[in-house]
């Protein structure tokens, strides 16, 4: 072997070495970028993920006690809670905060206001207030949101659920 082949030899050995180096770099950033991406894409479905269990949750709970006591609760904010006493579920007033430290519920009842002659559900009720049919005294809407903050953004779910009493004969 000359020594003119091994100087080629050489050159081409450090232009190999420099583009696996190369190469090797834009296979790690990328990488690195996307596990980056999955992790906080992954904190995020986790935080939908626990505002839908609480959301459901707060809609089992509101549909069980209200059938359980159907005239006991008028319309109004609620949260549940669980009485240690009598070892079953109620409703109090107002609104659940700091659950899980990020997350707040409110359960709405919201009585169901009727058309009097189509006996269709009349919505504007549920904004305004005012029926200009005739309450349903078996029906009940629950509606359950969850709220929370996440990168500075306000976040919510919402749930309804239209509870309806079949009437004693």
């Amino acid at each position: 072997m000359t020594i003119r082949n091994i100087h080629t030899q050489k050159g081409f050995l450090i232009i190999e070495t420099l583009i696996a180096i190369v190469i090797f770099s834009l296979v790690a950033f990328s990488l690195f970028s996307t596990i980056s991406f999955l992790q906080i894409r992954t904190q995020k479905s986790r935080y939908d993920a626990e505002a839908s269990l609480l959301l459901q949750e707060g809609t089992e709970i509101t549909h069980t006690i209200v059938f359980s006591n159907w005239e006991g609760y008028l319309d109004g904010v609620y949260f549940p809670a669980f009485d240690a006493d009598d070892e079953s579920w109620v409703l109090l007033e107002g609104e659940e905060s700091g659950i899980k430290t990020r997350f707040t519920r409110n359960i709405r009842l919201v009585s169901v206001c009727r058309d009097t002659i189509t006996g269709l559900q009349i919505a504007d009720y549920e904004q305004s207030g005012v029926c200009s049919g005739e309450i349903d005294a078996n029906s009940k809407i629950i509606v359950t949101t969850v709220d929370w903050r996440e990168d500075d953004k306000d976040k919510s779910v919402t749930a309804r659920l239209l509870a309806y009493k079949v009437p004693d004969s």
